[in-house]
């Protein structure tokens, strides 16, 4: 698993270097420049939007009673989709808007919802205990008492 995210941690700034650079061939460096910066505030206003009307969905879920975990997990998508939206590329923007938007985030949520069941919620765990604790003394010390006054 960690080696797995290793890879994606050096993989996409390479993929999003290569996709700029590209780009940057085909218009110019300061029209990729205006596209990053463009992106990147626009994503941060709707993530910001999103984000604001979504914690009012969760405290609405929590008032009503039901159970607030989808809710969760699509503020966390929000949360990531910001992420990506700010960070400079056009790939991890492609994808900070697909978990922005309700229309994909929602499906999104389900299959996550899912694989989290799947991965994480049925788990047992045994613990299985050693040698019992070995007893030692115990000095019982009275409140308001220093050592060595009588």
């Amino acid at each position: 698993m960690m080696f797995r995210l290793f890879l994606l941690f050096l993989t996409i700034p390479v993929v999003e270097i290569y996709i700029l650079v590209q780009l940057a061939h085909r218009l110019d460096w300061g029209a990729v420049l205006v596209i990053v910066v463009l992106t990147a505030l626009l994503g941060a206003h709707l993530a910001k939007r999103e984000g604001v009307m979504h914690l009012h969905r969760i405290q609405r879920s929590f008032s009503e009673g039901r159970d607030p975990a989808p809710q969760l997990l699509e503020g966390l998508m929000i949360l990531l989709a910001a992420v990506l939206l700010i960070t400079p590329g056009l790939l991890t923007d492609a994808f900070g808007f697909v978990l922005l938007v309700p229309l994909t985030r929602r499906p999104l949520r389900v299959v996550l919802q899912r694989w989290l069941k799947k991965h994480f919620v049925n788990q047992v765990f045994v613990h299985q205990a050693g040698a019992e604790p070995e007893e030692r003394e115990v000095i019982d010390v009275t409140p308001g008492k220093l050592d060595g006054e009588g």
